[in-house]
């Protein structure tokens, strides 16, 4: 499957899961996207346009992007990286679910796939500078319930890395990058280090 980005011919390539991540590299190709068959769930996504490092991001869950095309929330996440100087911009989740709806989230079994997608994103935070930006997942009832489990996973998984917010949220949780009104990140953000522990406080 090829398609053209930026006016050059991208070869997509969808690799194999292991038990520590991905079994190649996806920044080999200059777009593309890791499904699971069913493409249920993403596990990640990702597109290039020079040798430089591509800039990582966690977000909430993924949208309607894929190989061919970005979202709007992806679109900002790409012009971040492209204003940073990154050649690239790589995507996980915490929940790997293809979901418009986040409530959506609650009609799906995570477990599945959780260790898995834990490993992606700790070989994902040791290859870039990965942004988290998924967003209050701990104050609404319905959505902790679901987010703790995978949110545990994901710090165990991080552990000893070194990761960065564009900015928080006044309880401390990463912003996401379409955040509205008061919690609007200005174009200029640039990643700073973001601190796990009051995170971890509130699993």
């Amino acid at each position: 499957m090829a398609d053209a980005v930026d006016g050059m011919t991208a070869t997509f390539e969808f690799l194999e899961p292991t038990a520590t991540g991905l079994s190649c590299c996806p920044v080999r190709t200059l777009a593309g996207a890791y499904f699971r068959p069913d493409r249920l769930e993403r596990f990640a996504l990702w597109r290039r346009w020079s040798d430089a490092p591509s800039l990582g991001f966690l977000l909430m869950n993924p949208s309607i992007a894929d190989e061919d095309r970005l979202d709007q929330t992806l679109k900002r996440c790409a012009s971040w990286a492209r204003s940073l100087g990154y050649g690239g911009m790589e995507i996980v989740n915490v929940f790997p679910l293809v979901s418009t709806d986040p409530r959506g989230l609650g009609a799906h079994d995570h477990d599945e796939t959780a260790a898995r997608n834990a490993a992606n994103i700790r070989d994902l935070a040791r290859r870039t500078t990965l942004i988290l930006g998924f967003g209050d997942l701990l104050t609404a009832a319905w959505l902790r319930r679901l987010a703790t489990p995978r949110l545990q996973e994901i710090v165990g998984a991080l552990d000893g890395l070194e990761v960065y917010a564009l900015a928080v949220t006044e309880n401390g949780s990463p912003r996401h990058p379409l955040a509205r009104g008061r919690q609007h990140i200005a174009s200029s953000a640039t990643p700073t280090p973001y601190l796990l522990a009051p995170l971890i406080a509130r699993l």
